[in-house]
């Protein structure tokens, strides 16, 4: 019962998390893959999310065989936007030293 209480009092404040990151990934990234990974891995987070809520409100003691799928295609969605986000970082640092970033007008 433990788990299901921190499930869900922490699906608002991922949910917003995740959207602000989305918004700072389409504002900023000049990927259109980078934007593309980001945006499944919101939107399979929230459908995991919904289906785990309805889940367990009409079956508390079903699981529903597509939510580990989703928790992991979730998972790896997010591990590669991170690890693109971070190896862009990197390659910004090289590239453009570590007085940030220069603003053109």
């Amino acid at each position: 019962m433990l788990h299901v209480a921190a499930v869900f009092t922490s699906f608002v404040p991922a949910l917003i998390a995740g959207l602000l990151a989305l918004v700072g990934t389409v504002r900023y990234a000049r990927s259109r893959a980078l934007v593309a990974i980001a945006s499944a891995t919101v939107s399979v987070s929230v459908l995991d999310s919904v289906l785990y809520a309805r889940s367990y409100l009409i079956h508390p003691r079903v699981v529903v065989p597509a939510l580990p799928l989703l928790q992991r295609l979730a998972l790896l969605l997010m591990l590669a936007w991170m690890a693109i986000v971070a190896g862009r970082a990197l390659w910004f640092l090289r590239t453009e030293g570590r007085g940030g970033p220069r603003v053109t007008r």
